[in-house]
């Protein structure tokens, strides 16, 4: 299974998995619908783990040495027609995920040339999504977003933002 996702052309993030034919009876429909919901779930749990929140994943995944928790970054964007949501992330830059506040990322790219500066994003989970995938539920689709200004939420609720267009937000998970 992979997920792929294009700039140029624009394209929204896919997953796309390969099922080869085997022996054996087909899923029954209740099957194919839990097959669906651990693929969702385990994405959901691969992107936490790039993130950074091993500690939400700890429960799922098993991991040779003992993690630290994250301190938890969130941040809220307006996005027309929407609700308020919530986003559980990082800032992500050119120099890979930073370990601080949205805050302190806005100031450290203020200092750097605009061309680097420019690629600074806060990278974040909707936090239903996240509460949905902790508690076993089916985690929906969403309509993919893309706004002028680069900011974009793809179907599983994953957001890329400019760290103008967010604004930090408390959050328990």
């Amino acid at each position: 299974m992979s997920r792929w996702g294009i700039e140029n052309p624009m394209r929204d993030a896919f997953l796309f998995a390969l099922d080869p034919e085997t022996e054996g009876e087909p899923f029954s429909h209740e099957e194919q619908r839990e097959a669906e919901r651990d693929v969702a779930r385990m994405q959901i749990l691969q992107i936490l783990e790039g993130l950074g929140y091993l500690d939400l994943v700890g429960h799922e995944r098993e991991f040779q040495t003992p993690t630290t928790p994250v301190p938890r970054r969130a941040a809220g964007v307006e996005l027309e027609g929407e609700s308020k949501k919530t986003f559980l992330g990082a800032v992500a830059s050119p120099f890979g995920i930073l370990p601080v506040s949205i805050e302190e990322a806005r100031n450290l790219s203020l200092s750097l040339p605009g061309a680097i500066a420019d690629k600074f994003r806060f990278v974040g989970l909707d936090t239903d999504v996240v509460l949905s995938m902790r508690s076993h539920q089916a985690i929906e689709p969403r309509s993919p977003r893309v706004e002028e200004d680069g900011t974009t939420i793809g179907p599983d609720g994953l957001l890329f933002a400019p760290l103008g267009r967010v604004v930090s937000r408390a959050v328990e998970i």
